[in-house]
């Protein structure tokens, strides 16, 4: 699918979304902030060659020449403007809310989801969360229930459950699913002022070092809160087990204390220029929170220290087999992959050994008059895509490698020529709107029509190997060929 990427806080176009590239050995790599990517050894990530206190001069460099130590460039998404997606701000902060510090309530009729409060400025809080609730519900559905004893505030609600499960958050699954990372960049800002106005906190002074924390037991959680703050331009630093797992004494329900055992603890942590970044653009909800950060940071006599954008690479590890992609993203010629800055590809690269069967077709002889004749292309294109299926099999190889890759995945490659001539003939030039549709057109039908014989010649003749060893973990329908267009 077409989308926009941002890339360093600016928007360019990917035409065509990603592509697979194949099945393929991929690494593990992670950085010392705790940013984490799986790709192929031979995905080019931005390297810092020299750095000095006003310059960081960078290149590109495959994955697998990397070494532990070496420095990548990660994405500056600091001057990024609004991206779509569903939510709004409200949305966000209750969603939020109930991850840090809410449950769900199973043994009720219809699905329930309860926000706690706790301490003396639970009833602030409390007061914000339940005028967002009722205006979401108009049945009244929410009690209101106070435990002073305990300084509780509780808030239940059926619009809260529906509100999470929109958001694939369910008993079971109080967590950052898919769908809230897929949010607006309001709903971003929402969602984690929700979660640390539960769960943050803000720590030290000016002579140690003020930074804002995140502490969970879900490290899966505070990885996926790592990526949403860095899309806002917000980096941090991941430190695991912070506490180890055991016991500890914690409220019984009962006003008396009891022994519980307690996952292992680790912490987010935003400190630097990324602290004011975070008051700018998210902040904290919660009165007394926002006035200890404001009270730091106002504190601060010198100017907080500057965010380099780049980081160190703790581990490169291999890490399986997988059906990798790549994409091609206009002018800036990378992408934001988990925070890290990755370079695209214009061509699909190939395995060790693997050869491509490549053929092309003539656009021009298509065009009769002023119209192009989609309906004998898309019948030559099934006949070249059976043709070239048939070269890979009475080809003679020279190399051995070369006939395994080829057979493995049965690579094709399709491609046109003419396009000009048919352009000409049609009257239709590349930079008019006109000339770019008719473009579209013609390879779309191209497309098509390839990728529906090669499932013809799936069925008649058997998919590729790869494909049948690994089916389960395959992206696309069964077919005969790993790819069938250049």
């Amino acid at each position: 699918q077409d989308f926009c990427a941002v890339v360093d806080g600016q928007s360019f176009n990917a035409q065509g979304g990603f592509w697979l590239t194949g099945t393929k050995p991929v690494f593990k790599l992670r950085t010392k902030r705790g940013y984490e990517l799986r790709l192929t050894g031979n995905h080019r990530l931005k390297q810092v060659t020299k750095e000095t206190r006003d310059v960081q001069t960078t290149a590109w460099t495959e994955t697998e020449k990397l070494e532990l130590g070496d420095k990548i460039m990660l994405s500056d998404q600091r001057s990024a403007l609004f991206w779509a997606g569903a939510g709004n701000h409200s949305e966000g902060w209750l969603i939020g809310n109930l991850i840090g510090d809410g449950t769900f309530i199973t043994d009720k009729s219809k699905p329930m989801a309860a926000l706690d409060y706790w301490g003396d400025d639970r009833l602030e809080t409390a007061q914000r969360a339940e005028s967002l609730l009722r205006r979401r519900d108009a049945l009244g559905k929410l009690w209101r229930s106070e435990n002073d004893t305990h300084n509780r505030t509780r808030l239940s609600s059926e619009a809260l459950a529906e509100l999470a499960l929109k958001y694939g958050v369910t008993h079971g699954n109080k967590t950052v699913t898919d769908q809230i990372e897929q949010g607006n960049t309001r709903f971003y800002q929402g969602f984690l002022q929700g979660l640390f106005d539960a769960d943050g906190g803000v720590q030290g002074s000016q002579a140690k070092g003020v930074s804002v924390r995140l502490a969970q037991s879900n490290l899966e959680l505070l990885e996926r809160v790592q990526r949403m703050l860095a899309r806002l331009g917000i980096l941090s630093s991941i430190f695991e087990n912070r506490r180890s797992e055991g016991t500890k004494a914690l409220p019984d329900g009962q006003g008396g204390l009891k022994e519980y055992a307690v996952k292992a603890q680790h912490e987010l942590v935003i400190s630097g220029s990324n602290l004011a970044e975070f008051a700018e653009r998210i902040g904290f909800g919660n009165a007394s929170k926002q006035a200890a950060l404001s009270e730091r940071l106002g504190s601060y006599r010198r100017r907080l220290n500057r965010e380099r954008f780049s980081d160190e690479i703790v581990s490169i590890e291999a890490d399986g087999l997988e059906p990798v992609y790549d994409v091609t993203v206009e002018t800036a010629h990378a992408f934001d992959a988990n925070g890290v800055l990755a370079h695209n590809c214009g061509e699909i690269p190939l395995t060790v050994g693997e050869p491509c069967d490549l053929g092309a077709i003539n656009l021009a002889a298509y065009v009769n008059g002023s119209s192009f004749d989609f309906a004998k292309f898309r019948v030559d294109v099934r006949d070249c895509i059976r043709f070239l299926d048939d070269v890979l099999d009475v080809n003679k190889f020279a190399l051995e490698d070369n006939r395994i890759a080829s057979q493995d995945l049965r690579r094709l490659g399709l491609g046109v020529m003419g396009l000009a001539d048919a352009l000409i003939k049609m009257g239709l030039r590349y930079d008019r709107p006109d000339g770019r549709e008719m473009i579209d057109q013609i390879m779309s039908a191209m497309r098509e029509e390839g990728i529906a014989e090669s499932q013809n010649l799936g069925l008649e003749r058997g998919v590729y190997p790869v494909y049948e060893r690994n089916q389960a973990k395959m992206p696309h329908a069964p077919r005969r060929n790993v790819a069938v267009l250049t």
